[in-house]
């Protein structure tokens, strides 16, 4: 088996233990088990749990920092370029709801280091640009820039939350569609009411 693969392995069963049980819950082993490599094999990749969890923290920005960015609208209407963030934004969930719920989970874990906390500004750089121009062609409230962007990242990832929690603290590996899909059209206008003047 090549590196990479191996390396994915880890990070994807790690993805999952983190995504269920927590990152302090989740054991070594565990991670070896899930990911049926050799239990040497873990420190080959990573220095140990935490460095484990920084880059899989950065992977999983990246993941969706990517689907969030590629094929972005820059010159669209303000309310087309909004629509194509929660587009994405439920592709993500739909296609991978353990990404959006790690991220969520452990964006504040003091075990991050430098380079995942950049990672996560670059997400949100992102969207503070979108919110300032629109901010400037006078779309978008005057308010602090922080707080439409916490408004919307905090949509995003708040309704993974909800689906966990309505599921008895599991993360489902389906779930009903359409009434996701509708509280998400919901939760998309709501957001867009509160960001436009």
């Amino acid at each position: 088996m090549e590196a990479n693969n191996k390396e994915d392995l880890i990070l994807d069963a790690s993805l999952q233990l983190f995504s269920e049980n927590g990152y302090d819950a989740t054991r070594i082993p565990q991670i070896v088990k899930k990911a049926g490599i050799g239990a040497g094999t873990v420190y080959r990749y990573f220095h140990n749990k935490q460095d484990l969890l920084n880059k899989l923290f950065q992977r999983s920005i990246h993941r969706m920092f990517t689907a969030l960015t590629d094929g972005y609208p820059q010159n669209a209407s303000y309310k087309e370029r909004f629509d194509f963030i929660f587009n994405r934004g439920e592709e993500i969930i739909n296609q991978n709801p353990q990404l959006i719920y790690f991220i969520a989970k452990n964006e504040f874990d003091k075990a991050l280091n430098q380079q995942s906390h950049q990672a996560f500004m670059q997400l949100f750089d992102f969207l503070n640009d979108f919110i300032l121009n629109g901010q400037q062609a006078g779309v978008f409230r005057k308010v602090d820039p922080h707080v439409l962007s916490a408004l919307l990242y905090g949509g995003l990832t708040f309704i993974i939350d909800f689906i966990v929690h309505r599921d008895n603290g599991t993360l489902p590996t389906q779930y009903d569609q359409p009434k996701f899909h509708e509280m998400y059209r919901q939760l998309r206008q709501t957001c867009w009411d509160a960001f436009t003047i």
